[in-house]
């Protein structure tokens, strides 16, 4: 299967990419190649972050200024601060996401459900939102 999508740490530099079908995205280079790279005019990283969970279930908010507009945030659950899981891991759910309130200019109010013993991670990049 075919790595599409990175999100947190890629050759020591943030970065948040999203490949086109068949192409790798660790090994892509041409601008092109991709449906979303950091580098893309207006798809600049605002903010990254983890958020640690314990098990079960958890309510968090993650706050960020407010730059005039509701941005896009993307989560990842992950099993360290830097180690990222696939949603689904060997047929167990390692998370189960929802969103508790529509974000704001300034805000985001998520719970996580997990049935992992061990504690959880969230790794989250923030994008403008281009039209």
């Amino acid at each position: 299967m075919t790595n599409r999508v990175v999100l947190g740490k890629l050759n020591g530099s943030m970065a948040a990419r999203v490949s086109k079908p068949g192409i790798d995205v660790l090994t892509a280079s041409a601008l092109e190649d991709f449906f979303l790279h950091e580098s893309f005019k207006g798809h600049r990283i605002l903010q990254t972050g983890s958020i640690p969970f314990a098990t079960n279930t958890t309510t968090c908010t993650i706050y960020y200024p407010d730059w005039g507009f509701v941005p896009i945030i993307f989560m990842v659950p992950a099993a360290s601060d830097t180690a990222v899981y696939p949603f689904l891991s060997g047929g167990n759910l390692v998370g189960v996401w929802n969103i508790e309130q529509e974000p704001t200019r300034t805000s985001c109010v998520f719970t996580i459900q997990t049935p992992l013993q061990s504690s959880l991670y969230v790794r989250y990049v923030i994008l403008p939102l281009v039209n």
